[in-house]
């Protein structure tokens, strides 16, 4: 879990860096910190959720396809849920690196 973290954290770091000169514009522009975090936080939970279907979709794959083996694999709607707000609470709280370096950031010094 703390792996998922960090990994997350300096991937949404890296895709920060990357769009950084968009995020210094918007600061430019007047845009206040407290919504430029809200695009990098909604990015992340963007992330999470995509991220966690594409996971339940592939566990279901797996699920029948390995059902005639004699695996059993169950996964009950609260475990589901749970691993959905653990999954958010990695990803957003992963994205807290990109919303420290994006806060930092004074506009002139990205043109």
């Amino acid at each position: 879990m703390i792996s998922g973290f960090f990994i997350i954290g300096l991937t949404l770091y890296s895709s920060a860096l990357d769009r950084i000169k968009d995020y210094g514009t918007l600061k430019a522009i007047g845009a206040k910190k407290s919504y430029v975090n809200k695009l990098i936080i909604a990015q992340a939970f963007l992330y999470a959720i995509i991220g966690y279907l594409i996971a339940m979709l592939l566990l279901i794959g797996f699920k029948f396809g390995v059902a005639g083996s004699g695996l059993v694999i169950d996964i009950s709607p609260i475990f589901a849920l749970f691993l959905l707000l653990i999954t958010l609470i990695i990803s957003v709280g992963g994205s807290l690196f990109a919303v420290r370096k994006i806060a930092k950031l004074e506009p002139a010094s990205v043109f």
